[in-house]
């Protein structure tokens, strides 16, 4: 994994350390009843290597995007629905901006605060 640890705490030694963060991420993207799997692939063993190397491809197909994925979703079928406030002048959503608010527009200025 690179560099040794910089913590020095007594009840872990630095290799557990290192394990535990070899697989920090697996622990927080997989489910629970994974866990005991995931310790196992903390070891740095002939075992252990090969199970962190078969859930460390499960988690970047899963959890990682494709490097040209879109960061904030879908947005193809986010412009293609029908949200009401979406400026078509059909919105029911009071202080859309379309003449017919519900919200006189006098109390939005005046903040309680």
């Amino acid at each position: 994994m690179g560099n040794e640890t910089q913590l020095d705490m007594p009840q872990y030694r630095p290799h557990e350390i290192q394990e535990i963060r070899k697989c920090f991420s697996l622990y927080i993207k997989f489910p629970k009843n994974r866990w005991k799997e995931i310790e196992r692939a903390e070891k740095n063993d002939a075992e252990g290597n090969k199970i962190y190397q078969h859930l460390k491809e499960e988690f970047l197909e899963k959890y990682m995007p494709e490097p040209n994925h879109e960061p904030h979703g879908a947005t193809e079928s986010f412009e293609k629905s029908k949200i009401p406030g979406n400026g078509n002048g059909n919105s029911k959503i009071p202080g859309n901006g379309n003449g017919n608010s519900k919200i006189p527009v006098d109390s939005m200025s005046k903040s309680p605060l």
